[in-house]
């Protein structure tokens, strides 16, 4: 049996595998439901009842904050659709027949393995000290740059003890933070194991599968949902970045420039993650994708090739032959009748030819790469500057 038919043979699955509890404890549970809510409503209510008395207020939080916190919120809210996503693209994978039924229990292996890593004790405890440690450290040197001196919860956000409204802050985003970073962790443990799946586990590629991704495209659309965790980040700084220096709206913030220094140098590593995010999980697979269609050159291109090449001669020599003869006879009828059928046969090969030379070696189609590519508006608009000029020039053609 050749390498391209090994799996026709396998039975159908038809039982399911269970899904993965990639949150297993119950109030992080609640709180990607609810948290992302709570951020909403604590931006909605510093804007409406605590907005800024004065230009360059800092008791109170300005519109930068707000969206932020908006932002975070939104992040959060894709946080819960990756991890769903995820915690049953494997047995979706399986009822679609992607993995023969050999694979059952290293499949089975897999589902455990992230269920387990996501959610080790050990693995949470050091992943969110490290986490709050490094935002512990670039806001002490952010706080010492301003020549702020404190201790305790001070060192780590000199907001606190400012005003009432800038302690709020100082509380609300360490808890984010602390969140945060448990989602974080959990979203490395996918992408890790989902980036393995191409060399762990033995693939049944769907080569006509109206996914266009052959069978695939569910690993790319969690893929995208990853990437969309940055590219949320990566809007809300390019907006800011569109917006501030074509307006006087940002004039009343509290340290401008240097924030939208800062704006800039983070966006433009944002954009690079956003990628990085969408196309490493899917590498392993696309290695599978590309081998396995190399295989389809070798055993079917090849010999279709050569043949495609015979037909092609024997068309020209039976031109050749009509080009000569005096008229057409008995002999010249019979030659358009082979040439005929020599053509149909040539036609056939040819689509043949272009369906297999065709065939896909990423596990996403075309609208998932358009749809990504477009929520790069904004940030690329923001990163290279003509958001803010394309921004001041309708703004000339609309005033009176």
């Amino acid at each position: 049996m050749s390498e391209i038919n090994r799996h026709l043979d396998e039975p159908l699955q038809s039982e399911s595998l269970n899904e993965i509890d990639i949150i297993s404890y119950r109030w992080l549970n609640v709180s990607i439901r609810y948290l992302p809510w709570a951020l909403f409503a604590y931006a909605i209510i510093n804007y409406l009842f605590f907005p800024p008395q004065q230009s360059l207020d800092k008791t109170r939080l300005d519109a930068l904050h707000w969206t932020g916190f908006v932002a975070a919120g939104l992040v959060i809210i894709v946080f819960g659709i990756v991890f769903k996503k995820a915690s049953s693209v494997l047995n979706m994978l399986w009822l679609g027949g992607v993995f023969p039924v050999r694979e059952k229990i290293k499949v089975e292996s897999l589902s455990l393995r992230i269920e387990r890593m996501a959610n080790h004790p050990v693995w949470n405890v050091m992943i969110t000290i490290a986490f709050l440690g490094f935002t512990a450290f670039f806001t002490f040197q952010s706080c010492s740059s301003e020549g702020v001196s404190a201790t305790g919860l001070d060192m780590f956000f000199c907001n606190y003890h400012v005003s009432p409204v800038r302690t709020s802050k100082s509380i609300v985003e360490l808890v984010t933070i602390f969140f945060l970073t448990l989602f974080i962790w959990r979203l490395m443990v996918v992408a890790w194991n989902i980036g393995k799946l191409g060399k762990a586990l033995d693939l049944t590629i769907k080569w006509n599968h109206p996914d266009e991704s052959g069978g695939l495209s569910l690993i790319g659309i969690l893929s995208f949902w990853i990437a969309a965790i940055f590219v949320i980040g990566a809007t809300y700084l390019g907006g800011w970045l569109i917006v501030c220096p074509s307006s006087n709206f940002c004039s009343s913030f509290v340290k401008l420039d240097s924030r939208l220094e800062t704006f800039w140098i983070n966006l433009m590593g944002v954009i690079i993650l956003s990628f990085i995010s969408f196309f490493w999980p899917l590498w392993s697979t696309h290695v599978a994708m590309r081998d396995e269609k190399e295989r389809f050159y070798e055993e079917i291109l090849s010999p279709m090739g050569q043949k495609i090449d015979r037909i092609s001669n024997l068309l020209v020599g039976n031109a050749n032959k009509l080009v000569a003869q005096n008229n057409l006879g008995s002999d010249g009828q019979e030659l358009l009748e082979t040439s005929d059928e020599l053509e149909k046969q040539l036609e056939f090969l040819k689509r043949a030819y272009k369906v297999v030379d065709d065939l896909p070696e990423w596990p996403f189609n075309k609208q998932t790469v358009l749809t990504l590519l477009s929520s790069q508006g904004v940030p690329l608009l923001g990163l290279t500057g003509i958001g803010s000029n394309l921004l001041e020039m309708i703004k000339k053609f609309l005033k009176p």
